[in-house]
């Protein structure tokens, strides 16, 4: 019997999608759905113009390692269309095309997760995600009368932008190497962005339907974004160049301590 051409693709790993930052829901405690791309919560946005547009996603300090006031949902999903904005589906495409290559669908999990947290936090998560989803599908594979051992079945992981960072800390500093077997990136800013300072600074870089204010605001309160700050000479300095520093996110109106924590992990 061909099972992989009766149940699908040929792939038998587990597959865990990793979305990058904004790519994830974030739910409040009433199960509202605070950061996402459904037609209400896009309309609030153009509802609430300037530093107002996000003010219900700014961290406070006691929540920068967790604990938050919100949790993840799915990645990002767009039923339908708005004026201007078109059918904005930035994960489902993705989803499709890696289930299509799978066995079953079953192979195949999201991983959202708080963006605005640090990754090192945000990798703990992940590394847990993905041990759970792997024993959970290869309790799935011998019934199925895959061809593979249970046993040898390991984990591939997808994942876009700072998604790609979340997986080399999880795989490098959370012992997650052992049952990963391949990790593919899409434009992963492995030794940051530039575009994070520019957040930071102007609200550059955020969606186009978010007031750049409100994007600024919410940045600056993000250790997750702390963590994409470049870690390559950007700034002009006389005849050179040199590394962003610690006073110079302070110039911007970041936050110094966040900036330094980001550079040690």
């Amino acid at each position: 019997m061909d099972t992989a051409g009766a149940l699908g693709g040929r792939l038998t790993d587990a597959v865990v999608i990793v979305p990058g930052i904004m790519g994830s829901e974030l739910i409040d405690e009433a199960g509202t759905v605070v950061w996402g791309l459904t037609p209400k919560v896009l309309a609030s946005r153009f509802r609430l113009q300037g530093s107002r547009a996000l003010a219900e996603l700014r961290l406070a300090p006691g929540e920068r390692q967790g604990g938050t006031r919100l949790r993840p949902g799915g990645l990002l999903r767009f039923p339908g269309s708005l004026p201007g904005l078109g059918g904005l589906e930035p994960y489902t495409t993705l989803l499709n095309r890696v289930r299509a290559e799978c066995t079953d669908p079953r192979a195949v999990s999201e991983f959202a997760y708080d963006w605005r947290l640090p990754v090192e936090r945000n990798a703990s998560l992940l590394a847990d995600h993905c041990i759970r989803h792997l024993e959970a599908w290869r309790g799935i594979v011998q019934p199925l009368g895959l061809p593979s051992d249970p046993a040898e079945v390991r984990v591939q992981v997808v994942a876009h932008s700072m998604g790609g960072l979340l997986v080399r800390a999880a795989v490098t500093g959370q012992g997650l190497s052992e049952v990963v077997r391949r990790v593919m990136t899409l434009g992963t800013p492995y030794f940051g962005s530039v575009k994070a300072a520019r957040l930071l600074d102007r609200g550059e870089g955020a969606p186009a339907f978010i007031p750049r204010e409100a994007a600024r605001l919410l940045a600056l309160t993000c250790p997750g974004v702390y963590d994409l700050l470049p870690r390559y000479r950007c700034v002009t300095d006389g005849a050179g160049l040199r590394h962003l520093s610690e006073a110079d996110i302070g110039g911007l109106g970041g936050d110094q301590g966040m900036a330094q924590e980001s550079q040690v992990r």
